[in-house]
């Protein structure tokens, strides 16, 4: 029997399929071998893997059951502490009155010695009363309860009040107190006015606490293409390279501004972050150690949906 040229390639193309087929199947047959032999083995190793699987289950209700109890723990600290401080804040209040009419009416009939000492009484007072405040603010933060309340400000007006607070202040401690606004007036600007003066109040407040007698702080308004920034800028002490990092965490205090300003709570930025942010801006720093530092804040023109 003679085979034509085509025969003979559908003959090859026959023993091909057929060679495929057969390597299938001797995997199948390999890969049915391989799972009843790990079907074997489980069953012989079942009685040591399930206890296995037991205690891990227990460990993990364990930690379920810790988790939830340091919760717990952690919210009735905070509940406490929260307590503690709004118990703390009235009586403070009243007792800063009287000391503060006290110095007033009485530095004029008083020795120098004395008067020093009322002031320094007036000054632990108002840091008292003044940290005490930080620690409820962020813990109504941590409970959802800062909220923001938008009205139209004007941001020059809102700056200009805060110099003007505070200018008595920088002399008394022997600082050059600038202020900066732009020529061009500054249209108003959706803010919560209470929120952003603390803020800016909180910048004032640490330029002033590390920056020697004889240095210089400046507030600046300034008008950006989405709104505004007010900035703080002071010849201070500065902060090293390795701590800037955690400048906006809560609680954070550098050793060297620990040691400068031993009774702060390290509260003050992570409060002006959170309440920047609600509003929809920025916040940010440049320092240089031993130079002094620059803190800013910027806030949109357009309103922002608050409370996030």
């Amino acid at each position: 029997m003679q085979y034509t040229a085509l025969d003979m390639l559908v003959s090859g193309e026959q023993q091909t399929v057929w060679i495929l087929v057969a390597i299938v199947c001797v995997l199948l047959l390999c890969i049915a071998q391989l799972l009843i032999h790990l079907r074997r083995v489980v069953r012989r190793h079942r009685r040591y893997l399930r206890p296995m699987e037991e205690a891990m289950w227990d460990q993990t209700l364990l930690v379920k059951g810790l988790t939830k109890r340091i919760d717990a723990i952690k919210e009735t600290e905070d509940t406490v502490v929260y307590r503690l401080c709004t118990g703390l804040k009235s009586p403070l209040k009243r007792l800063q009155w009287n000391i503060d009419n006290l110095f007033l009416s009485t530095r004029m009939a008083l020795p120098p010695a004395d008067v020093r000492a009322l002031r320094e009484i007036q000054e632990a007072g108002h840091s008292i009363t003044h940290s005490v405040t930080k620690l409820v603010t962020l813990l109504d933060i941590q409970e959802g309860r800062g909220k923001i309340r938008l009205e139209t400000v004007d941001p020059a007006a809102l700056v200009r009040a805060v110099y003007a607070a505070s200018r008595q202040t920088m002399d008394h401690l022997g600082l050059a107190f600038d202020l900066s606004l732009p020529k061009r007036a500054i249209k108003d600007v959706p803010m919560d006015r209470g929120r952003i003066r603390e803020c800016l109040e909180f910048f004032l407040e640490n330029a002033r606490s590390y920056t020697p007698q004889g240095g210089n702080v400046t507030i600046a308004l300034a008008e950006t293409k989405t709104g505004i920034r007010i900035s703080v800028t002071d010849t201070g002490m500065g902060i090293p390279m390795n701590e800037q990092n955690k400048v906006w965490e809560k609680f954070f205090r550098s050793p060297s501004a620990a040691e400068q300003k031993p009774d702060g709570t390290g509260a003050g930025l992570a409060i002006v972050k959170y309440y920047v942010k609600a509003h929809g801006g920025h916040v940010g720093f440049t320092s240089r150690h031993g130079k002094g530092s620059m803190f800013w804040m910027e806030l949109p023109s357009v309103p922002f949906m608050a409370n996030p």
